[in-house]
């Protein structure tokens, strides 16, 4: 599956993602660039896909969502014919790079209320982004994050908050990271680090082998 996007103003998306990739998908690669997603009730991106992929948003705004915009959940678990059962997978070095989007009141029950990464072997690029009243009820308010290495420069943080209960880390970003995380200049305002509105912690940077 290869896709690019641009320059789409869409408002008010419901039911299914608007894109969906499988979990199986040799080669998968996506660009949404001058975009303006407006009031969803699901989510704009969701990808299972196990393998290679390379996914890239840019100068995109996305407003007004009830489930987080950019969901990427690897799994090795297979469901077909109501029988769940493991399959090894071959797992390739993937990209996701997010660069000067905008997330403005997004609201998730999951963690991650702006971006969902959990794929072990991917690299996570994320720069000059805002995220504006982002707020989930599990880790990472804005942003939750399980990869290989995570490059964050000049992000800006505002109003975001995680969870309350125990272990509910990290009112900006909840990242685990396999080989280590760089960042330089990170702007967090008014996101609680722990009380009544969050658990424990502005921003939750950790690395090592889960």
């Amino acid at each position: 599956m290869n896709i690019t996007l641009a320059l789409l103003n869409i408002g008010i998306i419901n039911h299914s993602p608007f894109i969906q990739v499988p979990q199986i998908s040799k080669s998968s690669t996506f660009l949404l660039s001058n975009s303006k997603l407006i009031r969803s009730t699901t989510n704009f991106f969701y990808s299972t896909n196990s393998l290679r992929f390379q996914y890239n948003f840019a100068h995109s705004q996305f407003l007004y969502f009830l489930k987080t915009p950019l969901t990427i959940s690897t799994s090795e678990t297979i469901t077909k014919n109501n029988e769940i059962f493991h399959t090894t997978l071959e797992h390739y070095s993937s990209n996701l790079t997010v660069t000067n989007c905008q997330f403005i009141n997004i609201i998730s029950d999951k963690p991650g209320a702006a971006i969902h990464l959990d794929s072990k072997d991917t690299e996570f690029s994320i720069s000059r982004n805002l995220f504006d009243i982002c707020r989930c009820k599990g880790k990472g308010g804005a942003i939750y994050a399980i990869m290989n290495h995570m490059d964050c420069q000049y992000n800006c943080f505002h109003l975001c908050k995680c969870g309350k209960e125990n272990g509910n880390d990290g009112s900006t970003i909840y990242a685990f990271s396999k080989i280590g995380i760089d960042t330089k200049f990170l702007a967090c305002n008014e996101c609680p680090k722990h009380g009544d509105q969050c658990w424990y912690g502005i921003v939750i940077l950790c690395n090592g082998a889960l």
